[in-house]
């Protein structure tokens, strides 16, 4: 009798052991601040309006793209495509090492850059060819 009650205790202890693994993650977008702490991180979070290149131009109302990017990982790209019309696409992305960012849109193309800060802008590219967006207030 009492190694029945045994048996039926560990099959009890088991069944919760594994029920608590299969809870468990390790994707980030479990926990939205998990890199809550890093600047690099938390920089990006926002809404990001295309300003110059490496030209310096200034975008024009027509040439006019944005990037939002949200603290749970997923973000929008807008933008007017040849016909004058808003195109908006939703994404989600990653950043590596505090300078290195991909974006996965949710069409399944991929879409990877280095980014670095220039005072108040974002900058997407390496040194030599890149885009700056300014903060949207």
């Amino acid at each position: 009798m009492h190694y029945l009650l045994k048996v039926k205790n560990l099959v009890i202890i088991a069944i919760v052991a594994v029920t608590a693994c299969a809870f468990a993650s390790c994707d980030r977008n479990d926990d939205p601040f998990y890199y809550y702490d890093d600047p690099y991180y938390t920089g990006l979070l926002g809404t990001w309006d295309y300003a110059y290149n490496q030209y310096g131009v200034i975008s024009n109302p027509y040439s006019v793209d944005s990037f939002a990017f949200y603290n749970d990982g997923t973000g929008n790209y807008a933008y007017y495509d040849n016909y004058g019309n808003w195109i908006n696409l939703a994404f989600t992305w990653t950043s590596y090492n505090g300078n290195y960012l991909e974006i996965v849109y949710y069409g399944g193309e991929v879409q990877r850059t280095y980014y670095y800060f220039n005072g108040r802008y974002l900058v997407f590219g390496d040194y030599n060819t890149y885009d700056g967006y300014a903060p949207r207030y």
